[in-house]
């Protein structure tokens, strides 16, 4: 072990720690429409993991069959959590589509299907997916926030690393709850605070900038879309007490993971494209990330509920 960089990553984490204590507000109170629609804008341009595609003398099929095998590989815990297989015959609704890696293993599964996503981009996107691949699902433009489903109605709400980008994260798990049959499963991954990735997102456009702020305001300012969220555990139960479960946390299952954003494995977006990235991402200690730190100052944080079958 490293004792400078063990002191270093300390440092930091009391740094980012301090800071968050003089800020008073973490996330607006008030939902925003404004943000929402430039939330939107900003997935139009970019739909979520559309950069690992090579399109070039390929057809569809193949081209995205390799961003879903990237898209696996980078975070081995996703496909766990979804538990494709077991959803055969199953009503599934999967809101926040990117490219449609998800949905479409839903679909081969022989799950009955729907997906929900903010833009137009992913939706057409999926739809010609499916076709080419003679797969089956319902796929349309709509709200995390506003879903257009009758109560109790599916089997499984599935959302992989989208509802944290939603202005008003606790009504778009109001509405989850509420599609949701009785026995039927909650499934998320938020994004999480404390972790290594919003340090060091906070610490790029932070301090090295000379702006001493929230590490969650940074994010929320700086990370993908306008308004981005990271959530600690205990928030996440909060939110789940108030919306969700109604006095059975005992159903609820919270897990934080050090993921690709935390080593730096995933593939940049443009946004992250300058030499100060690249850089970056040739000096950074990843082994020494995953000694130190472990899931438990990990970005991704899945979130499972259980609906009682009598509320």
């Amino acid at each position: 072990m490293n004792p400078s960089a063990t002191q270093l990553l300390m440092e930091v984490w009391t740094l980012g720690s301090c800071v968050e204590l003089m800020s008073l507000t973490v996330f607006p109170v008030q939902p925003d429409e404004g943000l929402k629609r430039r939330v939107k804008e900003h997935w139009e341009k970019d739909p979520c993991a559309i950069r690992y595609a090579d399109c070039a003398d390929r057809d569809i099929v193949h081209a995205f069959a390799d961003v879903d095998q990237r898209l696996y590989e980078q975070d081995n815990m996703r496909a766990e959590f979804a538990a494709f297989a077991k959803a055969r015959d199953k009503k599934v609704l999967e809101v926040g589509l990117g490219v449609g890696s998800d949905l479409l293993s839903w679909a081969r599964a022989g799950a009955d299907v729907c997906g929900v996503d903010l833009t137009e981009a992913s939706v057409n996107l999926i739809r010609r997916r499916l076709m080419a691949e003679g797969l089956s699902a319902q796929v349309m433009v709509g709200d995390a926030e506003n879903l257009p489903f009758p109560d109790s109605h599916f089997d499984i709400f599935y959302s992989w690393g989208v509802l944290h980008h939603t202005p008003d994260t606790e009504k778009a798990m109001r509405q989850a709850w509420r599609v949701l049959k009785p026995g039927g499963t909650l499934k998320l991954m938020l994004y999480h605070y404390p972790s290594v990735f919003a340090y060091l997102i906070w610490m790029l456009y932070g301090p090295l900038k000379g702006k001493f702020v929230n590490p969650r305001k940074i994010v929320f300012d700086h990370l993908e879309s306008p308004g981005t969220k990271a959530f600690t555990e205990d928030e996440v139960q909060e939110m789940l007490a108030r919306t969700l479960v109604h006095g059975t946390p005992q159903t609820v299952k919270i897990q934080p993971y050090l993921a690709s954003a935390d080593l730096l494995t995933f593939e940049l977006s443009d946004k992250y494209r300058g030499r100060k990235w690249q850089i970056i991402r040739q000096i950074y200690p990843r082994k020494l990330v995953k000694l130190l730190v472990g899931d438990k100052f990990g970005f991704f944080m899945t979130v499972e509920a259980v609906k009682p079958q009598f509320q």
